[in-house]
């Protein structure tokens, strides 16, 4: 195994492990080889920490039952599932000599219930044994996506409108609840002035109540309090927590130094500041400096804060982003307050110049002590401050005054700028969590008596059966004292430590037998358990560690106490973490990235207090390599610091990271901190190219917090280090004119702005270039992958894509609801419920069901004096008109939606207008989705219709798919993106504000972060949103939190390219100047966007190039927009800081340094130049389409142009096929050969048909050999040419297969078995695997899984018939899209003669084995040597199995052809049987083969027309 050192170090299981993993540095790989090696390590941690406990297994390691391995997605521990399989398979091969022969199989079975998944379904496992003792109704569903929202909706409706205690014993509340609610909504009801917007409080409240649990806990720690309280010292305590008096004294001296200066005598002349006016901003500086200088911090801070209110502008200084004197500046004129003196400007004669001097060295100092870290917490601290206590500011006009307001004056409205005071602001704060402990309650109650659940109260049950603090069923007996010491300090101590449940007891025996006896013998049950189930699990491995919440975490390491109370070990199991912070982006999902820096400690000081108790054998500077059997009981080791030097396989020369010293990666090691940087992932020139940039965007930030990733370089691998990877960047650029192609013809406007239209018009045009002549590394569109922040434009991208014949698939296609197939159902269902909603009834009677003209629907609306909007559309149609019996259908079962929706779909030419697949798709979900919410609310047309108006008045997201198969390219979200890679890739749209915004966050009026909440009440309708010193600085803290999590999401977003990156998109203002450059404004006021972030970063990477120049031009500063050209407004100018280039030159050289790409494309368009966006097919179409047709009196049809889609397995073909065969012809179609699944009907005695197909599979599964000769500069898979040595005549091995087979007759088995794999030794299959005749295999695959598609052409293939009242009447579909999967038995890769390479596939078979006559006559035929049948029974497996192996065939082809190269072709031979009973494998000729193939497609329309009818 080919290994860096890196990951080397990360699988040492002698140490808890912290992996720092970037992107595309094989992690995947170090935890699957890890979690082996925990299995077949005799010597590690874990097993020597048990030595005394006796091992069940001959595995001299751990048993999978005892390793935990946890990842963040399903599919994800799908994945390492699948490695960890193929890693021990390998081991298996490879004959690892700490496996004996008879434990493969063992642990092969026990991978399948090990603990390999999520987080989540782990903890739900975790408790399900006792879920009766923790949950009162422990049968419970969970809720769904969007059930939760309308279920919160629900709750908090039901909390403020709760009155009387009747209704209050209704949602589990008590009377004292019951008068603490009613005091609490009043208060908050005031506060915020509308009921709504204390429903959007509560909301948020309820979407984050992860982070709101923590922060309160966080924040009554901080003041040393267990609950939050309203206390004025404790609002100061969390507001100056980190202010160091000295810092704040410094600070201050500067600003008194300057006004010392402004009052020397030259400078009082200079700036002639004898005749200040008292109402300026320089007097009321040097009036305020000339105060008594205060001794105290809160004095001082306020001092400041007032020094900043008059240097700085009102909005600089609410928004603490005060900076004065930034960058040179003079005394501030803004808020119409003047500063009262000369300007430097009117200072320019010489007697002037050495009090300049002196005054832009003093203001230059107060900007840098700003600018630092202590610098901008007292800057922030000091304006917080100032709001909790405003001092006494009477130089600053009454009108720019802070103000503070609460509930002593919240009317009439105060002047000024407002504030809340400190004890309203921290009051709110807890009200709030007051108010929030009700409505969870309530929502508790309400979810009990649905017998509902979510994770969330998973979570909490795994806390009470883990004992992380008092279980919420004891509180209400257990005695008070032990309540409050199980519940003491949950944020503050170590998840381990069991100190509250120790000092629990103690209390308890305090209080005696009779008071606490009870309580004691539950607890001390309770602790056994705990115990029990710690030394359950003896290993983790915990993936994607960035992600994980506090509270997770918090549960994970209360398993990991050691079970001896008084061993110093901190964690008794062997735990590794791996992540990497610069990949955290679920913060919306409760992931707090401070988890993982928490960790990286708690791992090093887990490691340190084991020091002392390792062997002598194991010393800090050594590491033993676990891979290899040790050859004595000390082990194999190599030197942490040389651990390169006696392993060749090494790529790295020493596997340290030039950016630290070897010392400090030293000490990392040795405390188990491992960093992995080696990329496999990206071709070397541009892995370093993109290295550059992200590094340069998280280099933006001189002072990181605990949520700012630092920077961590990437280095390619030997293999990648050479390869030449591209960059592109498309820039459309907008004039302002739109494309008025849609509206000429009558279609309407564009649905997208013209700027976003043009740039994805620009991405579809560049990948259609890109197809059509496809660089050696783009083999098919799945190759393309485009990656979006939000789906808010997905529709347009896709359809302008699928405009150029693109075939593409979207993980989502956005809001159902907003599709045109969704929408118009959607009418269709609130018309049934409500007949008089004439925005409903316009909404269908205009939709392609009824296609009602202007004439006819304004008649029925305004001229018919019918109310009821069915019967409306009734009275309007002709008696002769087909549409009048649809109407009538739906008036007759307008109480049923699935019938109403149905016939829809089935009568009406909604899915002829829309008729692309990813309609058809929306339709179908829409009826899912309909289905689903009707288990919980009924399948009545009102309920379903409120349901969904709930649910969309929410934002629930319910998305639909475009369809997706293996030749599309994809879009999907950076989030969906995580894991996953692409040879191309296109980012898009990164000039948007993105997902997440500051604004969005404080639209609520409440910030929720793991370290604190803040709210902003709005007491006055008639003005804005009055914060507090809380609110201030945790938008400060969110602000900085979403540019952090932006720039790791960037890093995700770029890190996804193997070969190819396209960036696409530019600031609006770009243009070319006269001489055909390009200018792209840079950002300004720091950096929102994505793609503002990577262009800083990129122009930082090109500053040293002569190609690239950063320089400042004027610009018109109002330009009139006009559909041609662009007016210009006027004479003012505006100056804009721009990056310019030559875009022809740059695609020659781009200036870059050594390593770095060479050149890069650039690509731009004009408002005009894009493609038509006419579908001349869809209107030539709908312009043709007579959907409804009278084909003869007796008979009414419609041709219906969508797909339909058909999935099959492949062996179900051939049993369809005979079906078929056997219906159209006067004799009954009969085989003497059985089917493989079927038991055979003989005696008792006998062993089942499927049994020994079973077990002979899975004999040569495990038992085929593998020469494992890897064929050169072929696209074979690494896992199909993996050495394996021959075991499938084992006798060992057959005992084991025989064993674990579900038959009685065992002894029979054993004997099959021998015999059929001796018979298939002696033939021609065995002869090929010892190198006998013109084929050499070069690898083997077993069991290969596939799935594909195709699309198959029906000739008026029926899709329905139903009586109408018109006749009979037929619909047809045009097209099928039909989908197989199935696993092929056996592939063998051949290398014939003349060099080429051969794909064979096989199918095994046991047919005739339990029949007599039929093995009879098979064996007759054992010495035959022919490839072709040699009797009549072979013929017929042939006959009955040949449509199987036609899909395999064609299957296999496609796959090949997509791996072949013009010097590399792989060729797929006409498949074959390999008939156990007599050893033979028989094969179809080329000939057959294609004659068959031809016939495939006519079958499975003779199948699909048939079931359809």
């Amino acid at each position: 195994m080919n290994i860096n050192t890196g990951q080397l170090l990360g699988l040492d299981l002698d140490r808890h492990i912290l992996l720092d993993a970037g992107a595309g540095t094989g992690k995947t790989r170090v935890m699957s080889e890890r979690y082996v090696l925990h299995i077949l390590d005799p010597m590690q941690r874990a097993v020597r920490f048990h030595a005394a406990e006796k091992r069940q297994m001959g595995v001299h390691g751990l048993r999978p039952s005892e390793i935990v391995a946890l990842t963040f997605t399903v599919d994800a521990a799908q994945e390492l599932k699948d490695r960890i399989r193929s890693v021990l398979m390998e081991r298996i091969e490879h004959q690892d000599p700490r496996l004996s022969d008879a434990d493969p199989l063992d642990v092969l079975s026990d991978l399948d219930q090990a603990s390999i998944g999520t987080i989540d379904s782990f903890i739900t496992h975790l408790i399900q044994p006792w879920r009766s003792t923790l949950i009162r109704e422990p049968n419970r569903r969970l809720v769904e996506d969007d059930e939760r929202t309308t279920l919160n909706a629900t709750v908090v409706d039901a909390v403020l409108r709760t009155n009387s205690i009747h209704e209050a014993s209704t949602l589990g509340l008590t009377q004292v609840e019951l008068e603490e609610l009613r005091d609490l909504r009043h208060r908050m009801l005031i506060a915020f002035g509308s009921r709504n917007r204390l429903v959007e409080v509560l909301s948020r409240l309820r979407d984050s109540a992860g982070f709101a649990s923590e922060a309160e806990m966080r924040m009554a720690s901080s003041i040393g309090h267990q609950r939050l309280s309203i206390n004025t010292e404790d609002a100061l305590k969390l507001d100056l927590i980190d202010i160091n008096l000295n810092d704040a004294q410094e600070c201050l001296d500067r600003f008194i130094s300057l006004a010392e200066r402004m009052r020397e005598s030259d400078a009082v002349e200079s700036l002639c500041l004898l005749d200040l006016n008292p109402e300026t901003r320089v007097h009321a500086f040097l009036q305020t400096t000339d105060l008594p200088r205060p001794t105290d911090l809160i004095g001082t801070m306020q001092r400041i804060g007032h020094l900043l209110r008059i240097l700085t502008s009102s909005k600089e200084w609410s928004e603490t982003s005060s900076h004065p004197f930034e960058r040179g500046r003079w005394f501030q004129t803004r808020d119409n307050w003047p500063h009262g003196i000369r300007t430097p400007s009117q200072l320019k004669a010489a007697k002037h110049q050495p009090f300049l001097s002196d005054m832009r060295h003093l203001m230059e100092g107060i900007s840098e002590f700003i600018e630092s870290p202590a610098g901008q917490r007292i800057r922030d601290a000091s304006i917080d401050v100032c709001c909790h206590y405003p001092p006494d500011m009477p130089s600053v006009p009454k009108a720019l005054r802070p103000t503070a307001v609460g509930w002593s004056n919240f009317t009439p409205v105060p002047e000024g700028l407002l504030s809340l005071s400190a004890e309203t602001d921290l009051g709110l704060i807890v009200d709030a969590v007051r108010l929030g402990h009700l409505v969870a309650k309530v929502d508790r109650h309400i979810k009990e008596q649905r017998r509902l659940e979510d994770h969330s109260d998973v979570a909490e049950a795994a806390e009470d059966l883990l004992i992380t603090r008092c279980p919420a069923i004891c509180r209400s007996w257990y005695p008070g004292e032990m309540v409050d010491a199980l519940d003491s300090d949950v944020n503050i101590r170590p998840g381990w430590s069991d100190i509250h449940i120790t000092e629990a007891l103690r209390r308890g025996r305090f209080l005696g037998e009779e008071t606490a006896g009870p309580a004691l013998e539950d607890l001390e049950r309770r602790i056994s358990r705990l115990r029990n189930i710690r030394t359950r699990y003896r290993a983790y491995i915990i993936d994607e560690f960035q992600d994980t919440s506090p509270q997770q975490w918090r549960l994970l390491t209360r398993l990991f106490c050691s079970t001896n109370p008084i061993s110093p070990i901190m964690w008794q199991p062997t735990v590794c973490v791996v992540g990497d912070v610069k990949q955290s982006i679920y913060r919306f999902r409760q992931a707090d990235v401070a988890v993982m820096r928490l960790a990286g400690d708690q791992v090093a000081a887990a490691n340190a207090a084991e020091t002392s108790l390792r062997p002598a054998w194991m010393q800090d500077e050594l590491v033993r390599d676990p891979r290899s059997t040790p050859p004595t009981s000390e082990g194999s080791f190599q030197s942490a610091s040389s651990l390169h030097s006696d392993l060749n396989t090494l790529p790295l020369a020493d596997g340290l990271s030039t950016s630290d010293t070897d010392s400090l990666i030293h000490a990392r090691r040795t405390l188990g901190l491992i960093t992995l940087d080696e990329n496999f992932r990206t071709r070397g020139n541009l892995l370093r190219t993109i290295d550059r940039v992200v590094c340069n965007v998280f280099d933006e930030i001189e002072n990181h917090a605990i949520w700012d990733a630092p920077p961590q370089h990437l280095h390619p691998c030997d293999d990648r280090a050479d390869l030449i990877g591209s960059l592109e960047w498309l820039i459309p650029l907008n004039s302002g004119s739109s494309n008025h192609s849609l509206e000429d013809q009558g279609l309407g406007k564009s649905p997208e702005p013209a700027g976003r239209g043009l740039e994805h018009d620009l991405v579809a045009r560049r990948l259609s270039t890109l197809l059509e002549h496809p660089p050696e590394w783009l083999n098919s569109p799945r190759d393309i992958m485009i990656l979006v922040q939000t789906r808010t434009h997905v529709s347009d991208l896709i359809d302008r894509l699928q405009r150029l014949g693109l075939p593409v698939a979207s993980d989502s296609t956005g809001s159902l609801f907003n599709r045109p197939t969704g929408q118009i159902l959607r009418a269709l269902l609130d018309l049934a419920a409500r007949p008089h909603d004439r925005l409903s009834l316009a909404t269908v009677a205009r939709s392609p069901m009824l296609d009602l003209d202007d004439k006819t629907l304004h008649k029925m609306m305004f001229e018919n004096g019918e109310k009821d909007g069915f019967k409306s559309l009734l009275s309007i149609l002709d008696d002769g008109d087909p549409r009048k019996w649809l109407v009538r259908d739906w008036i007759e079962h307008r109480e049923d939606a699935f019938r109403l929706i149905q016939t829809s779909l089935d009568w009406s030419d909604l899915l002829v207008a829309f008729s692309e697949p990813k309609d058809v798709i929306d339709a179908d979900r829409f009826m899912r989705f309909i289905h689903q919410i009707s288990l919980r609310v009924g399948s009545g047309v009102t309920q379903l219709s409120n349901e969904l108006d709930l649910i969309e008045s929410h934002d629930v997201e319910v998305t639909t798919n475009a369809p997706d198969h293996a030749s599309t390219m994809r879009v999907m979200t950076v989030h969906k993106s995580k894991g996953l890679q692409s040879p191309l890739v296109v980012l898009t749209g990164l000039f948007d504000d993105g997902w997440r915004s500051l604004e969005q966050d404080k639209r609520s009026n409440i910030l929720v972060t793991p370290d604190q909440m803040a709210l902003r009440a709005r007491p006055y309708a008639t003005s804005t949103s009055v914060p507090g010193p809380f609110w201030m600085k945790t938008e400060r803290d969110v602000a900085q939190q979403n540019a952090a999590e932006k720039r790791r999401l960037l890093y995700v977003a770029a890190t996804r390219a193997q070969d190819h990156l396209i960036v696409a998109g530019a600031p609006a203002k770009t243009f070319f100047d006269k001489e055909g450059c390009l200018n792209v404004p840079m950002p300004r006021n720091g950096t929102h966007s994505l793609g503002e972030m990577w262009l800083n970063a990129f122009s930082t990477m090109v500053s040293t190039s002569q190609m690239w120049e950063r320089q400042i031009v004027e610009l018109p500063k109002r330009v009139l927009r006009t559909k041609q050209d662009p007016v210009v407004w006027g004479d003012e100018t505006e100056s804009i800081d721009v990056l310019r280039f030559d875009p022809v030159a740059v695609n020659s050289d781009a200036g870059l340094a050594t390593g770095l790409v060479k050149s890069i494309h650039v690509d731009w368009t004009g408002s005009n130049s894009g493609p038509s966006l006419v579908d001349e097919d869809l209107i030539k179409q709908m312009k043709e389409s007579s959907s409804l047709e009278w084909d003869s009196p007796n008979e009414l049809t419609s041709s219906i142009q969508h797909p339909l889609r058909w999935c099959l397995s492949p062996s179900s073909i051939d049993e369809l096929s005979r079906s078929l065969r056997s219906n159209s012809s006067d004799s009954e179609y009969v085989s003497d050969i059985e089917p493989k699944n079927h038991e055979s009907h003989g005696d008792s005695g006998e062993i089942p048909a499927n049994v020994i197909g079973d077990a002979l599979h899975r004999m040569l599964e495990i038992g085929l050999p593998n020469p494992g000769m890897t064929p050169e500069g072929y696209a074979i898979p690494a896992d199909w040419c993996r050495p394996a040595a021959s075991r499938y005549l084992d006798d060992d091995l057959i005992t084991e297969v025989v064993h674990r087979a579900s038959t009685d007759h065992k002894s029979e088995l054993g004997s099959a078995l021998q015999e059929m794999l001796n018979r298939i030794d002696r033939g021609s299959l065995g002869s090929m695997f010892r190198g006998d005749g013109p084929y050499e295999i070069v690898g083997v695959r077993t069991e290969w899984s596939f799935t594909d598609e195709w699309i198959l052409s029906l000739e008026n293939g029926p899709h329905a018939l139903r009586s109408t009242p018109f006749g009979p009447m037929k619909r047809y579909t045009d097209e099928v899209h039909v989908e197989v999967s199935g696993r092929v038995d056996l592939i063998l890769v051949l290398r014939h003669n003349e060099g080429h390479l051969l794909l064979l596939p096989i199918d095994v078979k046991t047919d005739g084995w339990t029949l007599p006559h039929v093995r009879l006559a098979l064996e007759k035929c054992i010495s035959n040597k022919d490839s072709g049948p040699a009797c009549d029974e072979e013929a017929t497996m042939l006959e009955n199995h040949i449509q199987q192996m036609v899909v395999y065939h064609r299957v296999l082809k496609r796959w090949a052809a997509a791996r072949s190269s013009e010097d590399a072709q792989i060729k797929v031979m006409p498949g074959g049987l390999l008939i156990a009973t007599n050893g033979r494998l028989v094969c179809w000729s080329e000939d057959q083969m294609d004659a068959h193939d031809q016939e495939l497609d006519t079958i499975l329309s003779s199948i699909i027309t048939s079931e359809l009818g």
